[in-house]
């Protein structure tokens, strides 16, 4: 992956040839690579070939990664989580159980639950249904909750 941007980049087409989630997977190896190499004191390329990858991975923004394993989830939710992922502070989105509540929410809605390992539970709500949503950030609550409230503005 990182010889296939590097020969893109010095192709001068790095944003043409090379895909958008291909450069996002380069980004994390990028940082995990480097951070390896800084353990142990080396360098990870040589300096030209770190400067050009460095050059190119830093076009496509962070995006954090939505998990999506059921077949179900409430009406709205995928778009919304998918602007969700694409905050820079946000590492995982995983949705997960569906239940049936009392009460109605006439649109979808999201609320910061309780803390979990590493970041929040949400609620989403839309009519009799709820569905947990687990998040992976390191934002607070309230910062978390007002990245929600932005996203669902959109």
């Amino acid at each position: 992956l990182v010889r296939t941007a590097l020969q893109a980049h010095q192709l001068g087409g790095a944003t043409e040839l090379v895909t958008e989630p291909l450069t996002q997977l380069l980004a994390q190896l990028w940082s995990l690579l480097a951070c390896h190499a800084a353990k142990r004191g080396d360098s990870i390329f040589s300096s030209g070939s770190s400067i050009r990858l460095r050059a190119c991975v830093s076009r496509v923004p962070a995006m954090g990664r939505l998990v999506i394993t059921h077949s179900t989830y409430l009406e709205g939710l995928i778009p919304c989580l998918k602007k969700l992922s694409r905050v820079p502070e946000i590492d995982t989105i995983t949705p997960a159980v569906i239940s049936r509540v009392k009460g109605r929410a006439p649109e979808l809605r999201l609320k910061v639950s309780i803390p979990i390992l590493g970041g929040w539970k949400l609620v989403a709500r839309r009519g009799s249904s709820a569905q947990e949503v687990f998040v992976v950030t390191g934002l607070s609550a309230l910062e978390l909750e007002e990245r929600i409230q932005s996203v669902l503005a959109r």
